[in-house]
C-alpha cells in the first residue's frame, strides 16, 4: 500500500484520482492547491506518490515547482505529471528525472495504469542538493538541432 498525494484545482477531476487510488489500495491525500500541497509535504510522515496537474489555475507555481519542492523534501518521491494543455514554450522540455506523464484527458485504466507504473518505477532521482532550478530538472534534447 501507497500514499498517493494527489493536486489537482479541479474538482472532479481530483475526486475521481481519489477514487481510483482508493480503488487501487492506496491511500489518497489530497491538495487543490500549491500551499494545501506544500503544508502536506511538510506534515505527512510518508508519501510515496505525487500526483499533479502541471497547470494549476490562479497559481504562480505550478506543478513543476511543486514536484521540485517535493523532491528537495523526499527524495524518494515519484512524480505522475498529468496536464491537459499544450506544454510547448511554457515548460517545453522540462521534467524531473524519473518523473513520468499523464496526458489529459484520461480514462480510468490510463489512470490506473500510469499510477501502477509510477509506484513501481525509481523515484526521481537527484544529484547532491542545491539551489539552482537547472540542477533539479532536465532538458530534454532538441532532435531539431542534432550537432554530430
Amino acid at each position: 500500500m501507497a500514499t498517493v498525494l494527489i493536486v489537482e484545482d479541479d474538482v472532479f477531476i481530483n475526486m475521481e484520482a481519489i477514487f481510483i487510488v482508493k480503488e487501487l489500495g492506496h491511500v489518497a491525500l489530497c491538495a487543490y492547491d500549491v500551499d494545501h500541497a506544500l503544508a502536506i509535504l511538510h506534515a505527512d510522515g510518508h508519501i510515496n506518490l505525487l500526483f499533479t496537474d502541471i497547470r494549476l489555475k490562479n497559481r504562480h507555481v505550478g506543478g513543476f515547482e511543486v514536484a521540485k519542492r517535493a523532491v528537495e523534501l523526499r527524495s524518494e518521491i515519484c512524480v505522475l505529471y498529468t496536464s491537459g494543455g499544450d506544454l510547448s514554450g511554457h515548460s517545453e522540455g522540462l521534467v524531473l528525472d524519473g518523473s513520468h506523464f499523464l496526458q489529459k484527458p484520461y480514462g480510468d485504466i490510463q489512470l490506473q495504469t500510469s499510477l501502477a507504473a509510477a509506484l513501481q518505477a525509481a523515484p526521481a532521482r537527484r544529484p547532491a542538493v542545491r539551489t539552482e532550478p537547472s540542477i533539479r530538472c532536465k532538458e530534454l534534447p532538441d532532435d531539431r538541432h542534432d550537432h554530430r
